[in-house]
C-alpha cells in the first residue's frame, strides 16, 4: 500500500498535535487515598474510638479530663474491638506503602507539569533553554541544582525558581512525613470498658439489646462494695447506730489505718501530701482529722474503678471551738428536740464539784438531709458550760472560773467520682451538681434476692427508692448531723459517760473502793470502752491501765478525768474531730455490718470496677498533630492544585524524558551544545538565550530541517513527529507533511520559541496568522 494510500479518509487517525496525559490522575487516585486516610483516621483514634462518634477514651491523667466529655457508655462489643485493632495495624502499613510511593508519585506529576509549563500559555511567559532543561533534569530532587538556581536571574528565572521550589516542598512534604510520624507520633496501650464490662447496666436496662457478652468476652467486672442510697441513709436507725459509734470511739487508735478516711489532694499540685501516708497510719494521724483535708466515705480510700466510672456518697465535716463567757450560755436550749446533758465531777486539782452541761440546739431525732444528690450543707453547734468550781487558788495550781465552750461543725453531703481510668486514678472533687448519668456507669440494681426479675435504674438527681433498707426508724429515732450524733455518743444516754455515771451515782467513797461486790471480768471491757481510750489525746487514757484494779472508783475517776478535758477549746477540736469522723464513718458504713442492722447484705447501689480491653491509640502532642497535619496539607493540596492546572491544559508530550530532550536537541544549533567530554555547569550558560517555550505557529509546506535554532533566531520544530514518539504504540503518520495535507491550508503545527499561544483544552489552537485548526 502506498504512502498516500495510508493518509485516505478511511485510514488510521493521525496523532493529535496535542493531548491530555492521565498517568498523573491515575497515580495520584492510588497514591492520595494511601497519604489522606491513615492520618484522618489516626487524628480520629487520637481522640475517640473508630466506631462511634461520640464516645471518647478514658484520659491518661487528670488534667485531661473535664465535666462535658462522654465515655464509651455502652462498652466494646467485640466487632468494635476487631476493628479499631484492625486499624491499629492498617495504619501503619498504609503509612508504610505512602512513604514507598511518595517520591516517585510526587516526581512524576511534577514531571507531567513541567511538560505543560514549559508551554507558551500566556504572552509574556519566558522561558531559557536552560530553563528547559532544569526542567527535564528534574531538579526539584537535586538540591545543589536548587541552590544554583538562586543565582539565575534571566528572564523567567523567577516562576522557574517558584516551580522548582514549589516542587521540592512537595517532594519534602511526601518524603519527611513517615519518619515524622514514626518518631512523633506513639501508640500507647489503653484499657476501655467492653460490653461485658457494663453488662451490669446494658443487660439490666435492655435485655434485648444484642450485645455480644456472653461469646467472645470474658465477665470483666468485679464488686468493691456498696454505697447508701441517700433515702436508704435516712432509714439509719439512730438506737442502733449510736452505740455502734460509742463503741468505735473506745476502738479508734493512734498507728492504725482508718481506711475510710480520704485525703483531698492539694489544690495547687493536684497531688497528696508527702505526709499522706505516714498521717494514715501514724500517732500524727488522729491530729489531722479535722484540718479539713479530707473526708469521709463508705470505700477505702484510693479505691479505683479501672474502665467504669463510679459515683459515691462522701461527707466532709470540720469542727471550730472557741471560750465564751458564761452569759454567752444559752437561758434555753432551741430547736424542736435539742440534745442536753449534765454531768457532775470532781476535779482533783481543785477539790471542787463541777458540773458540766451540754446543750446542741436543733432536733436530735431528725435526719439532717434532704434526698437530692447535690451538694448539701449543714451548720451545727454545741455549748459546754461548767460550773461549781472552787475559784480559790490551790497550791501550784491557778484558781480557774465558770466559763462556757462554744463549737461549730461544718459538713458538706454530696458525691464525687472514684479514681478511674478516665481521670488518671486521681479521685474527683466534691460535685456541686449530680453528674449526667449519660457520663456514668452508676446503676441501682434491685436489692433483693430475686433481682433477676426486677429491673434497675440509672439514678438521677433526686430519688426515694430505699429497696429493702426497712423498716423506716419511728419518728425521733433517725440519726441526725454528725455532729449531733458525736455528742450522743459521748454524752447520751448509751454513751460510756451516762453508763458511769448511773453506775457510780449514790455510792459513798467507800463503795467505789470497794471491788468485793463486782463480778470478776466486769471492770476491764468498762475501763477499755472509755471514749478515746486507745489515744494519746484522752486525759482517761492515763487511767485506762490501773481502772480495772481500783474498783469502781477507778472508772469514776476515768470519767471525771474525761469530763475534766471539755473546758479546752483545743483538746475538745480535737476530740470531736475524732468523735465526727467516727460518726461520718458508721453512717456510711453500718449497712455493711450484718449484726447491725438486718438489711439484706445487698442492700446499697453496687460499685464495680473492671479492667478493661487493652486496646492501641495514638498519642502524640497537640504541637505534633498541628505540623504533621500542616505537613500533609500542604502535599496533598499542593498535589491536587497541580492535577487540578494539568486537566486543563493539553500537553504535547507525557514528560521531558530522554526521547523528548533529545528531539529538541536536533533542532537545536550544534555551537550551543558541548562535545562529549567532561564539562562544567557553566557550559549551560549559552542556553540560557535561546527560547524554550513550545508555542503555535502557522504549518509551513515544507520544513527545513537543516536549519538550527540559535541564540540569535527561532526554528520551528516538526511537533508532529515528537507527538508521535510520545504516543508509542499507537498508529500515527510518521511525518509532518501528511498532517498538514490533511488539515489543508492555515494548519498549525508547534515549534521553540514559536509565538503562537496553546490554548487550554476544550478550546482551538490558533497561530499567529489567526488560522484556525482544531485539536
Amino acid at each position: 500500500m502506498s504512502d498516500t494510500n495510508n493518509h485516505q479518509p478511511f485510514g488510521p487517525r493521525p496523532t493529535p498535535l496535542l493531548r491530555a496525559h492521565k498517568r498523573a490522575f491515575i497515580l495520584l487516585l492510588f497514591y492520595i487515598p494511601l497519604v489522606l486516610i491513615p492520618w484522618i483516621i489516626t487524628m480520629l483514634l487520637v481522640y475517640r474510638p473508630a466506631m462511634r462518634s461520640y464516645w471518647t477514651y478514658p484520659s491518661s491523667s487528670p488534667e485531661h479530663t473535664s465535666p462535658g466529655y462522654s465515655e464509651v457508655m455502652e462498652g466494646f462489643q467485640w466487632k468494635d474491638y476487631q476493628q479499631q485493632r484492625g486499624w491499629a495495624r492498617a495504619i501503619p502499613i498504609m503509612n508504610a506503602f505512602a512513604a514507598i510511593l511518595s517520591i516517585p508519585v510526587t516526581s512524576t506529576v511534577l514531571a507531567q507539569a513541567a511538560v505543560v509549563f514549559a508551554q507558551r500559555r500566556t504572552p509574556d511567559q519566558q522561558l531559557s533553554v536552560r530553563h528547559l532543561f532544569s526542567l527535564a533534569d528534574r531538579a526539584w530532587l537535586d538540591w545543589g541544582m536548587l541552590y544554583k538556581m538562586l543565582y539565575w536571574h534571566e528572564a523567567g528565572s523567577k516562576r522557574v525558581k517558584m516551580f522548582m521550589y514549589g516542587g521540592a516542598i512537595l517532594v519534602l512534604c511526601g518524603a519527611i512525613q513517615y519518619p515524622l510520624v514514626q518518631i512523633t507520633v506513639p501508640w500507647d496501650q489503653i484499657s476501655v470498658p467492653s460490653s461485658r464490662d457494663t453488662r451490669y447496666i446494658s443487660y439490666l436496662e435492655n435485655p434485648h439489646s444484642g450485645y455480644d457478652w456472653s461469646s467472645s468476652l470474658s465477665r470483666g467486672y468485679h464488686l468493691l462494695g456498696r454505697d447508701l442510697e441517700p433515702a436508704q441513709m435516712a432509714n439509719l436507725p439512730a438506737d442502733l447506730i449510736v452505740p455502734h459509734i460509742v463503741g468505735g470511739l473506745s476502738t479508734i487508735a493512734a498507728g492504725v489505718t482508718l481506711p475510710s478516711f480520704w485525703e483531698t489532694p492539694d489544690e495547687n499540685t493536684g497531688h497528696r501530701s508527702d505526709e499522706y501516708t505516714y498521717r494514715r497510719s501514724s500517732y500524727r494521724y488522729l491530729t489531722y482529722l479535722g484540718d479539713q483535708s479530707g473526708f469521709v466515705a463508705a470505700l477505702p480510700a484510693d479505691t479505683t474503678t479501672g474502665v467504669l466510672r463510679e459515683h459515691i456518697i462522701r461527707l466532709n465535716s470540720s469542727v471550730s471551738c472557741t471560750n465564751l463567757t458564761v452569759s454567752a450560755w444559752p437561758s434555753t436550749c432551741s430547736g424542736t428536740n435539742p440534745f442536753q446533758a449534765s454531768f457532775s465531777y470532781s476535779e482533783d486539782y481543785y477539790n471542787g464539784n463541777m458540773t458540766i452541761d451540754v446543750c446542741a440546739p436543733g432536733d436530735m431525732g431528725k435526719h439532717p438531709w434532704t434526698f437530692s444528690r447535690n451538694r448539701q450543707a449543714l451548720s451545727e453547734e454545741v455549748f459546754f458550760r461548767f460550773t461549781g468550781r472552787n475559784t480559790s487558788e490551790h497550791i501550784g495550781y491557778e484558781s480557774r472560773e465558770d466559763d462556757v465552750v462554744h463549737c461549730t461543725a461544718q459538713t458538706a453531703r454530696g458525691y464525687f467520682e472514684l479514681g478511674n481510668a478516665y481521670n488518671g486514678g486521681v479521685f474527683g472533687p466534691l460535685l456541686e451538681k449530680w453528674s449526667d448519668v449519660a457520663q456514668s456507669h452508676d446503676y441501682v440494681e434491685p436489692d433483693s434476692y430475686n433481682a433477676y426479675r426486677e429491673r434497675g435504674f440509672r439514678p438521677s438527681e433526686e430519688d426515694t427508692w430505699v429497696g429493702a433498707a426497712t423498716p423506716a426508724p419511728s419518728k425521733g429515732n433517725q440519726l441526725p448531723g454528725p455532729l449531733t450524733t458525736s455528742l450522743l455518743a459521748l454524752f447520751g444516754p448509751s454513751s460510756w459517760a451516762a453508763n458511769i455515771a448511773n453506775l457510780t451515782a449514790n455510792r459513798t467513797q467507800e463503795n467505789l473502793d470497794s471491788t468485793s461486790d463486782i463480778p470478776s471480768g466486769f471492770l476491764s471491757p468498762l475501763c477499755a470502752a472509755a471514749p478515746f481510750a486507745s489515744t494519746s489525746l484522752a486525759i482517761s487514757s492515763k487511767y485506762s491501765q490501773w481502772c480495772a484494779v481500783n474498783g469502781l472508783a477507778g472508772l469514776r475517776s476515768s470519767l471525771d478525768s474525761l469530763l475534766f478535758g471539755w473546758d479546752d477549746p483545743t483538746m475538745v477540736k480535737k476530740w470531736l474531730d475524732i468523735a465526727v469522723f467516727v460518726a461520718n464513718s458508721a453512717t456510711l458504713t453500718s449497712h455493711m455490718d450484718r449484726d447491725l442492722l438486718e438489711w439484706p447484705d445487698v442492700t446499697g447501689r453496687a460499685i464495680y470496677t473492671a479492667e478493661g480491653l487493652k486496646i492501641y491509640k495514638p498519642s502524640p502532642s497537640i504541637a505534633t498533630q498541628v505540623i504533621l497535619t500542616l505537613i500533609v496539607t500542604v502535599h496533598v493540596f499542593g498535589l491536587l492544585g497541580v492535577a487540578y492546572w494539568l486537566q486543563r491544559w493539553p500537553a504535547w508530550t507525557r514528560t521531558l524524558d530522554s526521547m523528548a530532550v533529545a528531539r529538541i536537541s536536533t533542532y537545536l544549533d550544534p555551537s550551543l551544545l558541548p562535545p562529549l567530554k567532561t564539562v562544567r555547569l557553566s557550559a549551560r550558560a549559552p542556553l540560557k538565550d535561546v527560547d524554550g517555550l513550545v508555542g503555535i505557529q502557522e504549518a509551513e509546506a515544507e520544513h527545513a530541517h537543516s536549519d538550527r535554532a540559535g541564540p540569535s533566531h527561532q526554528e520551528a520544530m516538526a511537533m508532529e513527529t515528537l507527538s508521535i514518539a510520545s504516543t508509542a504504540g499507537k498508529q500515527a503518520t510518521s511525518s509532518a507533511t501528511p498532517m498538514m495535507a490533511a488539515a489543508g491550508a492555515g494548519s498549525v503545527e508547534l515549534g521553540l520559541g514559536a509565538p503562537g499561544i496553546i490554548a487550554k483544552r476544550g478550546k482551538k489552537q490558533v497561530a499567529p496568522s489567526a488560522a484556525v485548526a482544531d485539536v
